[in-house]
């Protein structure tokens, strides 16, 4: 970061900014906050991460498990806040460019409904 705000304080402003529904801003903080997390307790300086922390990043996100969608949604919402702060001069350049997010699943997402869970839907109508 090129400013000696706090990053709650930008973090604050960019939200407050921002034109998205209430509950989209406490997912955003949520996830902003659980990058910031993982920088400190890898040992990174906060205010100046690099491309490659993100990267690092989202392999540790892939090696836990986490669904496609959800490492998706991480890397989005820091994407945006990075974005974001390069266009009010709070960083020189957006460390997220070309750091690609996880493969997106096509088509439906959910297993069929079972058996008896179809059966008791039909006859409900």
């Amino acid at each position: 970061m090129q400013t000696t705000k706090p990053i709650q304080s930008i973090l604050d402003e960019w939200l407050d900014t921002i034109d998205v529904a209430d509950i989209s801003k406490v997912s955003y903080r949520a996830k902003v906050m659980l990058w910031y997390r993982w920088l400190s307790r890898m040992g990174y300086d906060v205010r100046r991460p690099e491309r490659a922390h993100v990267i690092a990043w989202r392999r540790d996100l892939e090696a836990s498990n986490r669904s496609t969608l959800t490492i998706d949604g991480y890397i989005s919402a820091v994407r945006i806040f990075y974005r974001w702060c390069v266009g009010r001069h709070y960083c020189v350049a957006d460390i997220t460019e070309g750091v690609r997010t996880a493969t997106k699943i096509k088509g439906h997402r959910k297993s069929p409904l079972p058996r008896d869970v179809a059966a008791r839907l039909l006859d409900s109508i």
